[in-house]
């Protein structure tokens, strides 16, 4: 243990016992694996968020690309009963022009049902399989975007408990540090001496 000359000249011990000294030392240990830890927790965090981000941005694409496709698919299916509207419009017109040169009403009738049976039956059929396929795609756009608001509300929830989490971890550091400052102002204030803190606990 050192000694120095005093101002009586007489020698005297350190202020500072072994075991003071080696309770610093891990006490100054403590600290540097506490803020480790908090390192490599920021580091997960950081990760976890990033993960988020990424899942969030590729169910937003998918999403936008969903909802294109329903818009693209509707005016498909206006064009075309468009174009079946003025098809079935000429139909008619042929109809009358048959009709007003026929003279017996049974054969008008019949030929009636008969060009109303060709012209909507194929056209039916298409309506009935655009429908179908409208609602399959509605149906995935509402799987999709329930999918998408999940995501939104366990990205939200994930980052509240994290942020709570390193908030924990930031107090538990404080305290653990101001505790360590104070033994150590204790240790000083016991040896009569100012209180040196290492540069490392001032963080």
């Amino acid at each position: 243990m050192a000694e120095y000359e005093t101002s009586d000249g007489c020698y005297s011990e350190d202020s500072y016992s072994e075991a003071d000294l080696v309770q610093a030392l891990s006490l100054l240990r403590q600290s540097r694996s506490e803020n480790a830890e908090l390192k490599r927790n920021f580091e997960s965090l950081k990760s976890i968020h990033v993960q988020l981000n990424n899942t969030h941005g590729q169910l937003q694409a998918k999403h936008s690309a969903l909802y294109e496709e329903r818009i693209n698919v509707e005016r498909q299916y206006q064009s075309l009963c468009e174009s079946w509207r003025m098809e079935l419009e000429e139909k008619q017109k042929q109809f009358d022009s048959v009709k007003a040169q026929l003279l017996q009403p049974r054969d008008l009738e019949l030929l009636k049902l008969q060009m109303l049976q060709e012209v909507e039956e194929p056209w039916e059929r298409k309506c009935e399989m655009l429908a179908r396929e409208a609602e399959t795609s509605q149906e995935s756009f509402v799987r999709v975007r329930r999918a998408y608001e999940e995501v939104l509300a366990n990205n939200s929830n994930v980052e509240l408990r994290h942020a709570s989490e390193a908030s924990a971890l930031r107090a538990e550091h404080s305290g653990s540090l101001k505790d360590m400052k104070e033994r150590m102002a204790l240790l000083a204030a016991a040896n009569g001496e100012e209180p040196a803190v290492p540069r490392s606990l001032t963080c």
